[in-house]
């Protein structure tokens, strides 16, 4: 007999029970779903939203909503009250732990769990569906043969097992690629590890996000994918050496900012006596396309002239190369503040050709 029909378009399900109407049962995407609470009540739709937190593998850990919208996740022991709609625990191949936390509303339960993939029990099988096959975590095998088993990297793997056994580091995300998961991993490690050195030795958070090498990266999503996770032990440990190199000089930059930022806070004191409609940290741009940041801008108190500052901390730190080329075209033909601008410099503002006035300590 059957009990229930369900049918799947896109991230849509919908759901005919018996002889009745079809009726949709929830919208998913990627942060939870749009739940329908009233399908099996009426053809009209009452939606709830519901989240879910993931771990590294994709693996749905909790599911929870804000039932009465006050903006604060409810942790109750009664189920009417309980912003907590589904709590998930797996064993290493997926099976799932049974325990007191399964706290559940009287609404369906979110079927996407291990790996994300939906849980069929239809007929006591209680299988993941994968896309290419079916999966029991129960045994940690698939049902059917690995369509890619004759692949190179596979002729020596069993064609029923899971992740190649190693489901910590490994997932199938359609049942045909259980190095994919490694090889995200090795790239997201080798972009991260990057990013971090690129930070340690000076440079700002923009460039250090975009100053990466792409060939590295493809290069330990392959070494990873093929090693399984192995090939980032030997890029960890020379990686960990460069960084050690680097900390004393990501020290010493810290203290150069902190000095700095003391240095033009003086100096915007002392500007601030003589000057008024003070800002500092000014974005313009020039005729011929520079831009650079001022440190400090105001006015002259007495003639109302606009002033430029720009305040080193020690006497030989240098202009950057935008202020090299920009200051001069200021002092020459102006410039104009880019940005929202601060103050009464609001974008837009024209700024005539004034000298920049670097300060150093005395």
């Amino acid at each position: 007999m059957v009990q229930y029909e369900q049918y799947y378009v896109g991230g849509v399900e919908y759901r005919k029970t018996g002889t009745g109407n079809t009726r949709i049962e929830a919208i998913y995407h990627s942060e939870g779903r749009y739940a329908n609470i009233d399908l099996d009540i009426d053809d009209s739709p009452n939606w709830r939203k519901e989240y879910n937190i993931k771990d590294h593998l994709g693996n749905t850990r909790l599911s929870f909503a804000d039932k009465n919208g006050n903006g604060v996740i409810d942790i109750t022991t009664t189920p009417a009250t309980n912003d907590i709609l589904q709590e998930n625990h797996y064993y290493p191949f997926g099976l799932s732990y049974e325990g007191p936390w399964l706290m559940n509303d009287a609404a369906r339960d979110n079927k996407y769990q291990y790996n994300g993939k939906e849980w069929n029990d239809d007929f006591g099988l209680n299988w993941y569906d994968y896309g290419a096959r079916f999966y029991d975590a129960a045994i940690g095998r698939w049902g059917q043969v690995d369509a890619l088993s004759d692949e190179p990297e596979q002729v020596d793997k069993f064609p029923y097992a899971y992740g190649w056994n190693n489901p910590t580091n490994l997932t199938d995300p359609d049942g045909n690629c259980p190095w994919c998961i490694a090889a995200i991993k090795g790239a997201v490690q080798e972009y991260v590890t990057q990013v971090v050195t690129n930070l340690s030795e000076g440079k700002n958070l923009k460039e250090s996000l975009t100053n990466v090498n792409g060939k590295e990266i493809l290069k330990a999503a392959v070494i990873d994918g093929a090693t399984m996770g192995l090939g980032r032990l030997v890029k960890v440990v020379d990686t960990g050496l460069g960084l050690a190199k680097n900390a004393k000089k990501a020290e010493q930059l810290a203290k150069n900012a902190q000095k700095g930022a003391e240095f033009e806070k003086e100096v915007l004191e002392n500007v601030s006596k003589t000057q008024t409609d003070v800002v500092k940290q000014i974005t313009v741009k020039t005729n011929s396309g520079t831009k650079t940041r001022l440190d400090i801008v105001g006015k002259d108190a007495e003639t109302g002239e606009i002033k430029l500052t720009e305040a080193k901390s020690s006497n030989t730190a240098p202009l950057t190369d935008k202020q090299k080329k920009a200051f001069p075209e200021i002092q020459k033909s102006g410039a104009t503040v880019v940005g929202k601008g601060k103050g009464n410099f609001t974008g837009g503002t024209k700024i005539p050709p004034t000298k920049p006035d670097i300060v150093r300590p005395k």
